[in-house]
């Protein structure tokens, strides 16, 4: 069996309608994301273990960078909670894990794909949040067989 590089379509903060965990979060408004660029719109998926066997991982690890830019006007001189949100795939039953640092703004962490996790709680100063994002992605390649297209959100909930 050879293994083959996979590819992964990550749109990464982009603008797409979800009712996912966050939704049952009643205060929880999205963010405006319009300013963020994406520096790998279609990520290549390594395999970790480079050749088969019993003992070998089907993980599957890509990296890209995002330049995050948040519009948080609205929460100006007021304290807020950010969430990131990692709507699930397209494939039934995959599970996606995508670990990040930040510049220092956001907090580092991981969420896997389906969940919510925060990254920011203070009080906004400026009407924009800038950050510089590292994001590592790890999935089972053998339940990779075609190109995915990945969607992440902040959310904001108001103090």
């Amino acid at each position: 069996m050879t293994r083959t590089r996979i590819r992964v379509a990550c749109a990464a903060l982009c603008a797409a309608t979800w009712a996912g965990p966050g939704a049952a979060q009643s205060r929880a408004v999205r963010v405006d994301d319009t300013g963020t660029v994406v520096s790998a719109p279609l990520v290549v998926m390594r395999w970790r273990d480079p050749v088969p066997g019993r003992i070998a991982s089907n993980n599957v690890d890509g990296e890209f960078d995002v330049a995050l830019r948040l519009s948080v006007a609205p929460w100006m001189n007021r304290e807020v909670r950010l969430f990131m949100v990692f709507e699930p795939p397209a494939i039934a039953g995959m599970s996606l894990v995508a670990k990040w640092q930040s510049a220092g703004r956001l907090l580092p962490g991981t969420v896997r794909s389906g969940g919510r996790v925060l990254v920011f709680q203070g009080r906004i100063t400026q009407p924009t949040l800038q950050e510089k994002l590292h994001f590592t992605l790890t999935a089972d390649g053998g339940r990779l067989a075609d190109t995915q297209a990945l969607q992440f959100h902040i959310e904001a909930e108001p103090r």
